[in-house]
């Protein structure tokens, strides 16, 4: 259970950057597009969603809006986060970094009011785009739509629904820049993540779990932009610069549709990931207290704690040596949180002395390891996980005072 409830926070997660929504292939609205000419009054939009309260609507979503008048009934919203979840072992995938998204449309009428029907805040921007840029990005998303182009390959950070629709606008300027505002900000990705999630305290925990160093650089202005909510504050101040001098805002006009429902609000566990963990510091100083007094060891908590480990550590030396996605990869948790903490318990049930002492000392150092970790710049540790590593410690050191002397029913402290 614990490892699915992990593997499910990261899809959630990851998934809610380009906030799962909805659609249909694009390629069945594309029979006219050959039809477009430089004089087409084409409107472009870029179209961002505000964050909702559940896991996969935390972030918000990126779309693009276009409509032409020429072309009878052309008015759709065309975003990049459109993939099956019933298909296949979708879940595997997903967490191997396997899992393929879709360009797909809509109908903007269907589109606008089911988000905000749903509670959410949607801000459009009208691109500030000539006759020809507005008809190579049209171009562009239509080429981009059709069956064998429309699918790609998702990465959270950086080519999710809201990099790929910065890029496509990015291509359709060919030699003319779009710049975004100075990176005043010394901000880390993880950092914006801490913002969005600070409401939802299980999915940062879990998300701070399996991410790694990579995560805690000082992010480039153009690494902050995987966030669609954060995207949006920046094309407000983004302008275009042409060869000749000229300068011009990237949005022309802003028009915000306000929210018409309320947001459903996620019931999410009555217990924060602190609280538990401090919970589980005290009842492991009591029992381990008792343990004393009584010179007979509690198994079935180093059994829980150890177990919580191992478990914990088969998601996280999965992401480490099999999965694609970005960021898991240098994750330095892998010292604590590895499936060596079975081997551990195995050790304990066969009474394997020299091989439980050893394993023991290779886990306490792991554990101080972890310790130097929340003091040290190398990577940032989610401060609930202090108390779980403190009752690891604790149950470790208590444990060599008797490494080896029978089988755990009969060992007694000394």
């Amino acid at each position: 259970m614990a490892i699915r409830f992990w593997l499910l926070t990261l899809v959630l997660w990851a998934g809610s950057l380009c906030a799962w929504s909805q659609g249909e292939p694009a390629d069945s609205v594309m029979a006219d597009s050959a039809k477009v000419t430089d004089e087409d009054p084409i409107f472009i939009s870029l179209i961002t969603c505000s964050p909702g309260t559940e896991p996969y609507t935390l972030f918000g979503h990126t779309a693009i809006h276009m409509r032409n008048s020429q072309l009878k009934g052309f008015d759709f919203v065309f975003n990049y986060g459109l993939f099956d979840y019933q298909s296949k072992n979708f879940v595997y995938r997903f967490v191997k970094g396997e899992t393929d998204y879709e360009l797909g449309a809509e109908p903007t009428d269907f589109f606008m009011s089911r988000y905000v029907d749903e509670g959410h805040t949607v801000w459009e921007q009208e691109l500030n785009l000539t006759p020809e840029e507005k008809r190579q990005l049209f171009t562009l998303v239509v080429w981009n739509s059709r069956p064998e182009n429309k699918m790609y390959r998702y990465n959270f950070l950086y080519d999710n629904c809201t990099t790929r629709a910065r890029d496509i606008v990015q291509r359709a300027m060919q030699e003319v820049r779009v710049a975004y505002p100075p990176n005043f900000e010394e901000l880390t990705q993880r950092d914006i993540i801490h913002h969005y999630t600070a409401q939802s305290p299980w999915v940062g925990f879990g998300i701070d779990l399996v991410l790694g160093c990579e995560v805690d650089r000082p992010a480039s202005q153009r690494d902050k932009m995987f966030v669609p909510s954060r995207y949006h504050l920046l094309v407000k101040q983004a302008t275009i610069e042409y060869p000749n001098g000229l300068v011009k805002p990237l949005v022309k006009e802003e028009t915000i549709h306000e929210a018409k429902g309320e947001l459903k609000q996620t019931k999410g566990l009555p217990i924060t990931p602190m609280q538990l963990m401090c919970g589980v510091l005290v009842l492991t100083f009591l029992v381990t207290y008792f343990d004393w007094r009584r010179q007979r060891l509690s198994w079935w908590l180093d059994v829980v704690l150890v177990g919580t480990q191992g478990v914990a550590g088969l998601l996280v030396a999965f992401l480490f040596f099999l999965s694609e996605h970005p960021a898991v990869g240098t994750n330095w948790l892998i010292v604590l949180l590895n499936p060596l903490a079975f081997v551990l318990i195995g050790s304990w049930l066969f009474s394997r002395k020299r091989l439980t002492k050893w394993l023991e000392y290779v886990n306490l150092a792991g554990i101080l390891f972890t310790l130097l970790l929340f003091v040290l710049p190398l990577q940032h540790l989610p401060l609930a996980l202090l108390p779980l590593v403190l009752s690891l410690l604790v149950r470790c050191i208590v444990r060599l005072k008797f490494c080896g002397r029978g089988r755990p029913r009969s060992q007694k402290l000394r």
